[in-house]
């Protein structure tokens, strides 16, 4: 499961099938350029992100795939995939719903999230490489604009909602597309 492929008590991270071949199979949850994120369940561990450059799944459909589990820069993803099924397509998606500290954890790395009610502390897109972040009240989490570029408005309400990774020693969330992050 991904479960077994995410959860680990490694202080730095690394899964413990790091390097193994895996076969797996969850709910495609968000695509971009050349990979996707699947995940089966919406607890903590449940999600990963796939790098495939030869397979182009859209979000809803169920894959099955067999490939390498890899750390790339301190984010698990899996990669050389030799063996890919599209099981079925237009499946509902889960969404976790967690606190902006929760969404920091390795827990939650690849799963599709959302945040609500957080405040934008910092707006300052232009000089974060597109970044911004909010804050629930319990710590703040930042919002990256790999998929999606949005312009906030400093000490606004927002909903987030898109995949977390980790990146250049920060946790992030991808928001998916417009409609995913609120204004309130």
């Amino acid at each position: 499961t991904i479960y077994e492929i995410q959860y680990t008590t490694n202080p730095g991270g690394d899964s413990p099938l790091l390097g193994e071949q895996v076969s797996t199979g969850g709910i495609v949850t968000a695509t971009h350029g050349s990979g996707y994120w699947i995940q089966n369940g919406n607890g903590a561990w449940s999600g990963v992100y796939v790098f495939d450059n030869n397979n182009s799944p859209a979000v809803g459909d169920s894959i099955t795939l067999t490939a390498i589990v890899e750390e790339y820069f301190n984010n698990t993803e899996l990669s050389s995939v030799t063996v890919f099924s599209n099981v079925s397509s237009g499946n509902p998606v889960l969404v976790a719903g967690i606190s902006t500290a929760d969404a920091n954890l390795e827990d939650w790395e690849g799963q599709l999230v959302q945040v609500t009610s957080a405040t934008c502390v910092n707006d300052d897109v232009i000089n974060n490489n597109g970044q911004w972040q909010v804050d629930d009240g319990s710590g703040f989490i930042w919002i990256d604009d790999l998929i999606y570029a949005f312009v906030p408005t400093l000490n606004t309400f927002y909903d987030v909602t898109g995949v977390t990774t980790y990146a250049f020693s920060q946790r992030k969330i991808e928001i998916i597309f417009g409609s995913d992050t609120y204004g309130q």
